[in-house]
C-alpha cells in the first residue's frame, strides 16, 4: 500500500502511524526507511505501507506525476480544501504516455546493456551478468507489451504481465531468465528476441552492429 501525504507541519511518520493504528487488529512489526529516502512499514498480516510525507507547499509536484492509472475521486483518502483534487484531475486531464515515442530508445538503451551484460560474462563475472540481465528483461517485456498493444502498465511493466500477455509471450520472457550457469543461453534468447522485435515495431538497427552481434553471440 502507497500513500503521499501533504502536511503543515513536519510529522513523524511511524509514531503518527501507531497512534492511527492504536485499538486496531493491526500493529507495527518492522520500519525502516528505503534506498529513496521513503519510510515502509510492515504491519500485521505482512502488509507493508510505503508512506511518502511532504510540505504542503510541495502539493504542485504532483502535477509531474506520469498520467497512468490517475483517478483522483478513487485516490483521495482525505482532502480538507479539495487543492488535491483539483491538482489530480488537471494531471488527468493530460494527455496520457506515448510508447511509442519510447521504443526507439528503449531498443537502444537494450542493446546496450545486451553488449554490456555479455562482455562482462565474457570476463566470469557471471554474478554481475545476472544482475545487468534484469534490465535487459525489462526493455524486453516493454517491446514486448508495445508489440501486443498491452500498454496499460507501460511504468512497470512487469505489473499484471501474466493477466494482459499472452502465454507465448510470458514463455518468451522465461527463456530470458536462469541461473548462473544458463546465462549464455539467456542472452542469446534476448538476442533473438530483440532483433524480432525489431523487426516488428520497425526499429532502426544498424546493419553492421546486427551482423557482429549475431557473430559474437553465436560463438
Amino acid at each position: 500500500m502507497e500513500y503521499y501525504a501533504f502536511t503543515e507541519q513536519e510529522m513523524e511518520v511511524v509514531p503518527w502511524l501507531a497512534q492511527m493504528l492504536d485499538g486496531s487488529e493491526f500493529q507495527i512489526l518492522h520500519q525502516v526507511v528505503n534506498e529513496f529516502g521513503t519510510p515502509n512499514i510492515t504491519v500485521s498480516g505482512l502488509i507493508r505501507i510505503e508512506l511518502h510525507v511532504a510540505n504542503v507547499a510541495e502539493m504542485g509536484a504532483v502535477l509531474h506525476w506520469p498520467n497512468e492509472h490517475i483517478h483522483p475521486e478513487k485516490m483521495l483518502v482525505k482532502d480538507r480544501d479539495g487543492q488535491l483534487l483539483a491538482l489530480l484531475r488537471e494531471l488527468a486531464a493530460r494527455p496520457g504516455l506515448n510508447p511509442a515515442q519510447e521504443a526507439q530508445q528503449i531498443f537502444d538503451r537494450a542493446l546496450n546493456w545486451l553488449v554490456f551484460g555479455w562482455n562482462v560474462l565474457g570476463r566470469g563475472e557471471r554474478a554481475r551478468a545476472l544482475e545487468l540481465l534484469r534490465w535487459l528483461q525489462a526493455a524486453l517485456l516493454r517491446l514486448a507489451r508495445l508489440a501486443h498493444g498491452q500498454t496499460a502498465h507501460w511504468l512497470n511493466p512487469y505489473r499484471m504481465a501474466e493477466q494482459e500477455l499472452s502465454p507465448a509471450v510470458m514463455q518468451r520472457y522465461a527463456a530470458l531468465t536462469g541461473g548462473l550457469d544458463q546465462l549464455e543461453r539467456c542472452y542469446r534468447a534476448a538476442w533473438a528476441w530483440l532483433e524480432e522485435l525489431a523487426h516488428t515495431l520497425g526499429l532502426y538497427l544498424a546493419p553492421d552492429f546486427r551482423r557482429e552481434l549475431t557473430v559474437t553471440l553465436a560463438e
